[in-house]
């Protein structure tokens, strides 16, 4: 079982082991990356995950094995469709585009296509960025981008994770926003994005990982009588999940950790039914929830040295979530989404 951080520490030791397997609901957990010990292989990755009633967007900047992408996906829930791009360069030498601090830097990365930025000051984040020629088949494509997201540092989880392998780690630092607004234009067509509608969560995720990875996650945002937010993440892997078995859900300001998460996904022969119901429990029987799918992202990513193959489903949560006081909190079609994704290195 991980243990609860509450003394501020780093995670790896001087000689690049890791020190700490643990969560927190804090940040005081350090990202110590001049410690790793192989700095080349490490997958660096900012992730903003905003959502409302109709749209969810996914804005992110990963570095991994000498490149820099930028990636986008759009989501509309009214018609079931989902737009997804991804824009790479060669990462030029001693270049910075990922911050080291999940609550103070600046994460920029530019390419042919695409340029994203996201600037974080002390909770308050703003997200710009435009990529050309979203949509590959159509003129008049082009997506842009302008969010304030005021991230809530009281809402933030941060787990470490355990891999065979001591100069392994995975390290991810979850923030819950208390506001998002911005627009957004697509293919021409500009739409809002209200802070009473909508919710939006950042990811700082920094690892060292062996030569194959599963992970299997979930994410909803939504507001429960329309007024009291809650935002939830569920993680299988990529480490040892009898050991890092903790996910995390954030009500009305107030987070709460969930033991073990199971995720089953239907068998469609050899393979995974993507697109069939999905079903979700936790050890201590907080999460009973069902997903069923309505569209699906997937893709893969080629390198000289790795595959990432990541198949992204949106739809809906249904079932039901147990808080610590005992109340529970009752779902029916609520937007969100869920992955399962395979690294090899």
């Amino acid at each position: 079982m991980s243990e609860k951080l509450v003394k501020k520490d780093v995670l790896l030791n001087a000689d690049g082991r890791v020190k700490n397997y643990c969560f927190t609901d804090k940040l005081v957990l350090s990202y110590n990356q001049d410690c790793a010990k192989n700095k080349k292989k490490i997958k660096a990755q900012d992730l903003f995950y905003i959502s409302d009633s109709r749209f969810a967007l996914s804005l992110a900047i990963t570095e991994r094995n000498g490149l820099a992408f930028a990636t986008a996906t759009v989501v509309d829930f009214m018609r079931n469709k989902v737009y997804f791009n991804k824009s790479k360069i060669k990462r030029p030498l001693n270049a910075t585009i990922l911050s080291d601090n999940p609550e103070k830097g600046v994460s920029y990365l530019k390419t042919e296509n695409a340029e994203f930025k996201f600037d974080i000051n002390g909770g308050k984040t703003h997200l710009t960025g435009y990529f050309d020629n979203f949509f590959t088949n159509e003129t008049n494509s082009n997506f842009v981008f302008d969010f304030t997201v005021q991230l809530d540092n009281k809402m933030d989880f941060l787990e470490s994770s355990t891999f065979k392998n001591p100069y392994h780690f995975c390290f991810t630092n979850t923030i819950c926003a208390s506001s998002v607004a911005g627009r957004f234009t697509l293919a021409g067509k500009e739409y809002g994005i209200y802070e009473e509608e909508s919710q939006a969560l950042y990811e700082f995720s920094r690892g060292c990982f062996p030569l194959k990875t599963t992970m299997r996650n979930a994410c909803l945002l939504f507001k429960v009588d329309r007024e009291k937010p809650l935002a939830m993440k569920l993680s299988m892997g990529p480490g040892n999940n009898e050991i890092n078995d903790k996910s995390m859900l954030c009500y009305d300001g107030k987070m709460e950790f969930i033991d073990e998460v199971k995720i089953y996904i239907q068998k469609q022969g050899s393979g995974k039914d993507y697109m069939g119901t999905w079903t979700f429990y936790s050890s201590d029987g907080k999460i009973e929830l069902t997903f069923d799918p309505v569209a699906l992202n997937k893709h893969k990513i080629f390198g000289l040295c790795f595959l990432h193959n990541h198949n992204q489903a949106f739809g809906s949560f249904s079932g039901k979530i147990t808080l610590d006081d005992g109340s529970m909190i009752k779902l029916e079609n609520v937007y969100g989404y869920a992955d399962h994704i395979i690294n090899i290195l």
